[in-house]
């Protein structure tokens, strides 16, 4: 990434029936982008996954934090499917790799327990 992906952008979203601006570094939308694409989902339907699911996140926070944990479910279930050392992709396909679904429940189930913590202060 160049210098620019410390700026932050605005994207519209759609979650159910309303048009929301999310804003963002440029760094996380690109990995957004990224994701999406690889998964074959639309902008609109994982931002309205996330938003089911965030508890007491702002969207920008669950969308940053969704991204962390897109990455390190599919980077631990990829050392978890090729020996030490072996070169492997981010995306290559494999049997053990984690689902968008499962990536979301991850999500959630840490939104749910934060939320509690939340609740509980």
């Amino acid at each position: 990434m160049d210098n620019t992906s410390h700026y932050l952008e605005k994207r519209n979203v759609t979650l159910g029936d309303r048009r929301t601006t999310i804003q963002l570094e440029t760094y996380f939308w690109h990995h957004l982008d990224m994701i999406i694409e690889q998964e074959q989902l639309s902008l609109n339907l994982l931002c309205h996954e996330i938003h089911e699911r965030r508890c007491n996140y702002s969207m920008a926070q669950s969308l940053r934090l969704f991204i962390v944990m897109y990455y390190k479910e599919k980077t631990e279930a990829m050392q978890r499917s090729h020996p030490l050392g072996a070169d492997y992709k981010l995306y290559e396909a494999s049997a053990d790799s984690p689902s968008i679904i499962q990536v979301l429940n991850v999500f959630s189930q840490h939104a749910q327990h934060v939320g509690a913590l939340y609740q509980k202060n």
